[in-house]
């Protein structure tokens, strides 16, 4: 017996690589023109020698290294430019960002820091920044030390001090040196006044006859006081030379006297002599200008020098 489908089977046999017919009414277009019909494998750059019966292995090391993508000239959105920045330029990273979210934080909890603290990334360098930091450091030490002045009492008003106070403070050994320093006065000379200097000085910075003496008074005493000192030594060079301008029958005969010896005495250190000496020398002084010539007196008064011997005779001369 015959099977009728035993012809179709036979020529789907025959023909294993066949297509089935197209649906009714469906149409397929003709294949182009200028393609083969039977296009050539595709072919995977293996070098010629190696055809054939070449081992897989062999064809798969022959091949060089895939090249490298060209990540600038692809690299086209936000990510990737600033990823490429960042590969570039190591500085660039997280740190802005953290400051810009850290400093959102600061200021949404109230602890935004100094101004120094929210500039700091405006500052060239970390050494000018500790400079600027130590700078800081210092104006503060300097106003925590700055000196405050606060009056704790009110001076009080009986400050004067009578004669017999004067003296004890004459007697005190650190009074003495004190004064010294201020006035420029050896405390050996302070020392060695005896009560009539003593109270021939107070009497004389007693200014308004009070009976005492207030702070004021008491510098300008010290000062008249050094002052004197400083004249009389002038005085003492002065006539000094006035009499070694004199003849040797003059000279001769005021060394042979008593009153070289006093000369003596008191031009050892004539500004620290004591008064009552300085008024013995100015006395036995006096007394030898009365017997200069008259060419030599003249010449004395008329000088500047005879202003000095009229203020040493307003201390000295009785």
């Amino acid at each position: 017996m015959v099977d009728a489908l035993d012809s179709i089977e036979s020529d789907s046999d025959g023909d294993d690589f066949a297509l089935p017919p197209p649906p009714p009414g469906l149409v397929m277009p003709p294949p182009p023109l200028d393609s083969p019909l039977n296009p050539p494998p595709p072919k995977f750059g293996f070098p010629q020698e190696l055809s054939g019966d070449a081992d897989l292995l062999d064809a798969a090391n022959s091949l060089g290294d895939p090249p490298i993508p060209n990540q600038q000239a692809s690299a086209s959105d936000f990510k990737s430019v600033w990823e490429n920045r960042k590969t570039s330029d190591p500085r660039i990273g997280t740190a802005s960002r953290d400051g810009i979210y850290g400093q959102i934080d600061r200021i949404a909890s109230g602890k935004s820091g100094s101004l120094m603290d929210r500039f700091s990334d405006r500052f060239g360098s970390e050494l000018d920044r500790e400079i600027i930091i130590l700078r800081k450091k210092e104006q503060h030490d300097l106003r925590s030390i700055k000196p405050t002045v606060e009056l704790i009492s009110v001076p009080e008003e009986g400050t004067e001090m009578s004669f017999s106070e004067f003296l004890e403070a004459m007697d005190d050994e650190d009074f003495v040196v004190r004064v010294s320093d201020a006035t420029g006065i050896s405390s050996e000379t302070l020392s060695n006044l005896d009560l009539n200097s003593l109270k021939s000085f107070f009497d004389k910075a007693d200014l308004d006859d009070s009976g005492t003496l207030d702070f004021d008074e008491f510098v300008v005493a010290i000062q008249s006081f050094r002052t004197a000192d400083e004249e009389f030594y002038r005085f003492f060079v002065v006539i000094n030379s006035l009499l070694g301008e004199m003849p040797d029958e003059f000279t001769n005969s005021f060394i042979e006297s008593e009153s070289f010896v006093l000369f003596q005495q008191v031009g050892r250190d004539p500004q620290h002599t004591d008064d009552d000496s300085r008024v013995r020398f100015f006395g036995m002084i006096n007394d030898l200008l009365g017997d200069l010539p008259d060419t030599v007196m003249h010449n004395f008064v008329e000088s500047p020098d005879f202003e000095l011997y009229k203020r040493v005779a307003e201390r000295y001369g009785g």
